[in-house]
């Protein structure tokens, strides 16, 4: 649950030597626990790390469905070629053929392939 910011003045001694004193806002949770160290941020480097954690999310949705059709052409690779032994054990005049459902170079990045 979230609960209504509550407002909170912060003095400190700014860079040139005077005091300021600044209103923040901070969420009633962390008001319980008084003894835990506490780090200011500003909006902007909030809005930035949300815009980093968006493409990192992206990265991995990508990279998770590039694992799964991987691993799905595998199987179904490994399928092909369980099939064709068995038919070649049970008939001897079946002839094998080449059939390449996964592509190693679809799956591998330019670090990969060196």
């Amino acid at each position: 649950d979230f609960k209504e910011l509550e407002p909170m003045q912060v003095a400190y001694i700014s860079d040139d030597g005077s005091q300021r004193l600044d209103t923040v806002f901070a969420d009633p949770h962390f008001f319980e626990n008084n003894d835990s160290p506490r780090c200011l941020v500003s909006v902007d480097a909030v809005k930035a790390m949300r815009r980093a954690i968006t493409v990192l999310s992206r990265k991995i949705d990508n990279t998770s469905a590039t694992l799964r059709q991987c691993r799905t052409d595998y199987y179904k690779q490994i399928r092909l070629m369980q099939q064709q032994l068995y038919y070649q054990d049970t008939n001897p005049e079946f002839a094998t053929r080449e059939v390449h459902v996964f592509q190693v170079e679809q799956y591998t990045d330019k670090d990969t392939r060196r």
